[in-house]
């Protein structure tokens, strides 16, 4: 019997010894896994952010191929009221110079004023004239041409 305890308590101080020995180069292999999984996912997230960023940016602000593929402008109820009377508006269209597709944004009749903000910055000095001279022919909406005017005064 004595033999037999003997027996048990030095396999289980041995036991205690290898699981001393082996825990730890397991906890090592199982971080190193972890961590290479990890690093493997924030890659392929960025990644996609990345993608979808470059997508957003491509359909927002790109220059249509032809005046064919140009929107229809929108209708005259979304647009901003302005102080000009029905005759001068109908003179303005008439003369405009500007067309929706000589713009660096793509759909820019679909866009709110708060959208067409956002993509201004994006434009060198020669697009935010088109868009200025455009807004004007057009939809006079005084926030797009107030933003397009401070842009250039800080000499974009």
């Amino acid at each position: 019997m004595l033999a037999a305890v003997e027996t048990v308590t030095f396999a289980l101080i041995g036991a205690a010894a290898e699981l001393h020995r082996c825990v730890p180069r397991l906890i090592d292999e199982r971080r190193t896994k972890f961590d290479q999984q990890v690093t493997l996912a924030r890659f392929l997230g960025q990644m996609a952010v990345n993608q979808a960023q470059s997508e957003i940016r491509r359909r927002l602000v790109t220059v249509p191929a032809s005046p064919a593929s140009a929107p229809a402008p929108p209708p005259a109820q979304a647009r901003e009221p302005d102080a000009t009377s029905t005759s001068e508006q109908s003179v303005s269209v008439a003369v405009a110079t500007t067309v929706a597709s000589d713009l660096a944004i793509d759909l820019y009749d679909e866009l709110s004023a708060s959208q067409v903000i956002g993509l201004l910055t994006h434009l060198d000095a020669d697009e935010l004239d088109a868009v200025y001279r455009y807004e004007s022919e057009h939809r006079r909406r005084r926030t797009v041409l107030g933003r397009v005017e401070h842009l250039r005064s800080q000499g974009r």
